[in-house]
């Protein structure tokens, strides 16, 4: 929604790529996102270091706004420390997708609206 111009930023190393998220995970050391965009929780289930940033000027939008772990940034002071300290990733499981085989509360949803 918002592409990077290498124009816009002739001072700065860019390298732009269509590879598959996956792959730019195996290359990364820590990934930085918008926090409207679904690839955090791709980033997320990588278990890499996740920093999100947040424009201060509109609602926490990020998929995973309500998971522990994730760091969220509105400035350029708080990116360079998250850089600097590499932030951990829990070793917790992971249990973001609410997968339940019974499918209860579609049945339920379903037989209360017909």
């Amino acid at each position: 929604a918002n592409p990077v111009r290498h124009e816009d930023y002739p001072k700065i190393k860019i390298e732009i790529s269509s590879e598959a998220l996956s792959e730019l995970f195996l290359r990364s050391t820590v990934v930085f996102t918008s926090n409207i965009t679904s690839a955090a929780v791709d980033a997320y289930y990588s278990r890499k270091p996740l920093v999100q940033f947040l424009d201060g000027a509109f609602f926490n939008v990020s998929p995973l706004r309500e998971v522990r772990g994730i760091n969220y940034i509105t400035e350029s002071e708080g990116l360079l420390n998250c850089l600097l300290t590499l932030p951990k990733v829990s070793a917790d499981e992971i249990a973001y997708f609410f997968l339940n085989r019974e499918l209860d509360y579609w049945k339920i949803l379903l037989t209360e609206n017909t």
